[in-house]
């Protein structure tokens, strides 16, 4: 086997030394599909994870499409329209012919942030939106127009839809109108061939927004200018802040009639005469055309409108859930869908007419059982259509929606957070975000899920390896714990629901420690269980010195009782990382002040990571020992004989049992994958969960006998204090070698050896993103995030 050498104190992975190579075994299927079309020939295309799948038998099975140019294509959405595909992938679009073959019309675009595109009108338009607005083009993708800057795209509800007459509607989040104030219906009316797409032009149709003027506030506020009751949030003068102190206002709790609001404990200023602007309450969830039909799904409502804009009655009708968030499609039959994921319901409706319409209401009982949500419908048929999920894959119905069935077989996206083997039946569980768990009796060649019965989301399985319960395996997440002593044949639940994500870890003697939250208004209140026989029941520990306000993220626990956790604390709005040593619980100083991304103990040493480093300490943190890496999860890995430090990357895992001295690689099949963890079975075979792809299996060795690892090398590598912030993705020198630029999390920093330090600099504009740096000689070239995209040069020595 070889080894890299490489230096304890500064570590990028770079070329790629094969020591064996993962296999995929086949399942579980799923991931997040994002867009699901269908070309004039009957097959249907997803994206999964970026990545396109192609379907010849209606969802069926999928094999991944294999592209000829480029060989990588990765795209946030796609349309096929007259034989043609189009996609576009932030600041790209692309066009094929034959979806293995694309071509970019121009060389850049003027976009950044572009994550949906639709055709329309009766010329045949071009329109990519997202959160940098909607662009338009008249000559299918060569030149592009701004026609709206206002975002358009936000946490993957609101969208750009067109009448048959080419009109656009969009739901518009601009700067007067953020997430504390609602949203509007923007209308654009279709200019044709020789009109322009003139941001002037557009129509607002549809707004939430209320303003009126606060005449006293205490524990009341009497408001003018607001002429319906509504329950809202307080925005005084620009923002939700005291314009004076700074201080926050805080909810508005309910209104009491059309002209009082009650306001939250939080108000802390009397204020007289104060304007303010105000939201009803009104989230925009999604727009559905069919014809000249616009649909919008509120948070509370659905609304229709058939003239245009002008007015948006409700067509409600006999759904009675209170909340919407979901999505939707209409078939060409005119029938709407929805998908109401608040509700776990499915609303479908034929030839909507306002006002009081009927709806057929389906619980969602497939969506429910594998705790997905839908983010799309591909219609087959008047009666059969696909379901794009964000988590599970496509699911089908063939039955006007009446049931649903996973029709996942091949896309290979699925995202499995932990794995575990049974001890005596090598049976294989993958524990995914939903309400069970997946599972394999014959070494991963078929997989069964499996729910559990009000079980939140058992993303988290944990198989015990010491004392008394050795080999129950344990399933947990939100929710309850469950608990199988026959190797998984069957899971009793603990009966406590813990509404937060949480950790469980065990100790060398067998106990368990469980980390979770409680919220008692108005703080998340920190909890350490402790069970002594195998997580069948619990006691909360009395232990002193716990933050008042914090949610648990990792927990480690020595050889005897000694913990470390980590999390987030509310109340100073920082990560902070604590130990407990008998029963009070002290602050540490670590090296990284962000969100670790892990936290584990092994060879009797604490270990913690983050995305460019991970670090250890052998006296409790008083001291730290950093580790550089570049990946995305760190973690530990052991057999009967050794152990060692993983470091996953996508495409990649390396593992050192040297504390970084040397390290062996091992590739992935799916190169944008990375493994999350490793279990092992009874013949020493490795299995791993992994993102995006399905459980990876390994026979080949993974851990060796120490004493044949080659000698490390100290190159007295010295640490440069910084740059701070995340992960370093490149760095640059001037031809003297007494300036470094270097970019972290996107942002460009510059070292100067004479002052020893680091400092953040920005090319265009204040807190830019910086993609790539160059330096030739002492001039810097670097390209920003600036829209249009522009690559500046210095202008200054450096």
């Amino acid at each position: 086997m070889k080894y890299i050498l490489l230096a304890v104190s500064v570590f990028l992975f770079g070329e790629s030394i094969a020591q064996g190579s993962w296999t995929a075994t086949n399942g579980p299927y799923g991931g997040n599909v994002s867009d699901l079309e269908r070309d004039g020939g009957g097959n249907t295309y997803a994206i999964v994870s970026q990545a396109l799948f192609k379907s010849t038998n209606d969802g069926s099975s999928w094999q991944k499409v294999v592209t000829v140019n480029p060989t990588a294509l990765y795209i946030n959405d796609l349309l096929i329209s007259n034989g043609k595909f189009y996609a576009v992938y932030w600041s790209s679009f692309y066009t094929s012919t034959d979806g293995l073959t694309w071509t970019r019309p121009a060389t850049t675009f003027p976009f950044n942030n572009a994550q949906k595109i639709i055709k329309f009108g009766p010329d045949g338009f071009l329109a990519v939106y997202g959160s940098d607005g909607i662009f338009v083009s008249k000559d299918e993708g060569v030149t592009w127009v701004n026609a709206l800057s206002d975002r358009v795209y936000w946490n993957g509800y609101e969208r750009v839809v067109a009448t048959t007459n080419g009109d656009l509607y969009a739901i518009s989040r601009n700067a007067n109108l953020n997430n504390f104030q609602g949203f509007e219906i923007k209308k654009l009316p279709y200019p044709g061939l020789a009109g322009t797409f003139d941001p002037a032009n557009w129509q607002t149709k549809y707004s939430t927004a209320k303003t009126g003027t606060i005449t006293t506030s205490t524990a009341s506020a009497t408001v003018t200018g607001v002429g319906t009751s509504f329950t809202t949030q307080l925005k005084v003068g620009a923002d939700l802040y005291n314009s004076t102190s700074t201080q926050y206002i805080g909810n508005v709790l309910s209104i009491a009639s059309n002209t009082t609001l009650t306001l939250s404990s939080k108000a802390q200023v009397t204020y007289s005469a104060v304007a303010f602007t105000a939201d009803p309450y009104q989230y925009s969830t999604h727009l559905l055309s069919f014809g000249s039909n616009v649909y919008l799904f509120t948070s509370n409502n659905i609304l229709i409108s058939q003239d245009g804009g002008t007015t948006w009655p409700s067509i409600k009708g006999n759904i009675t859930a209170s909340y919407f968030s979901g999505y939707g499609g209409v078939n060409t039959n005119g029938a709407v869908y929805y998908y109401n994921n608040s509700a776990n319901e499915i609303y479908s409706l034929i030839n909507p007419t306002p006002p009081n319409p009927t709806w057929t209401i389906t619980t969602a009982t497939a969506f429910s059982n594998i705790s997905t949500s839908a983010l799309g419908f591909s219609f087959i048929s008047t009666s059969s259509f696909l379901v794009a999920t964000n988590s599970a894959g496509v699911l089908k119905s063939t039955n006007t929606g009446a049931t649903y069935s996973l029709a996942t077989t091949g896309i290979t996206g699925a995202t499995v957070d932990q794995i575990a083997v049974a001890n005596t039946t090598g049976k294989i569980f993958a524990a995914k975000s939903g309400g069970g768990y997946t599972s394999s009796v014959d070494g991963g060649a078929t997989w069964t899920t499996t729910t559990l019965p009000n079980s939140g989301s058992s993303s988290k399985v944990l198989k015990l390896v010491n004392g008394t319960y050795a080999g129950n395996i344990l399933l947990y997440g939100v929710g309850y714990v469950f608990r199988s002593t026959d190797n998984g044949v069957t899971f009793l639940s603990d009966n406590i629901y813990r509404a937060y994500d949480n950790q469980i870890i065990e100790a060398a003697n067998g106990d368990l420690y469980y980390f979770y939250a409680v919220y008692v208004n108005p703080n998340t209140t920190p909890k350490i269980a402790k069970s002594t026989n195998g997580g069948a029941t619990w006691v909360d520990l009395a232990i002193t010195g716990l933050p008042t306000n914090f949610q648990f993220y990792y927990a480690a626990i020595d050889g005897t009782t000694n913990i470390l956790f980590h999390g987030y604390d509310y109340t100073t709005t920082l990560h902070k990382t604590y130990k407990v040593v008998g029963t009070t619980a002290t602050l540490l100083t670590v090296p990284y002040t962000y969100n670790f991304n892990n936290l584990f103990f092994q060879n009797n040493k604490f270990y913690a990571s983050q995305f460019s480093a991970y670090y250890y300490t052998s006296d409790l943190g008083t001291t730290w020992t950093p580790v550089g890496f570049s990946g995305n999860k760190v973690f530990p890995i052991k057999n009967a004989s050794y152990s060692g430090i993983a470091v996953s990357r996508p495409g990649a895992l390396y593992i050192s049992q040297n504390e970084g001295g040397s390290w062996s690689n091992t590739t992935l099949p799916e190169a944008s994958s990375y493994i999350t963890s490793i279990a092992t079975d009874a013949s020493g075979d490795f299995y791993a969960s992994a993102v995006g792809s399905s459980v990876l299996k390994f026979t080949n060795e993974l851990l060796v006998d120490p004493a044949t690892l080659p000698p490390y090398i100290n190159f007295n590598w010295q640490p440069l204090n910084g740059p701070y912030g995340g992960r370093t993705t490149k760095i640059q020198s001037t031809t003297d070698g007494n300036t470094l630029f270097s970019i972290v999390q996107n942002r460009l920093w510059k070292y100067t050896s004479g002052s020893g330090l680091w400092s953040l600099i920005d090319p265009a504009v204040a807190n830019g993103l910086v993609f790539d740096v160059e330096v030739d000689g002492t001039t810097v070239y670097a390209l920003t995030n600036t829209n249009p995209q522009k690559i500046y040069k210095s202008t200054s020595p450096c």
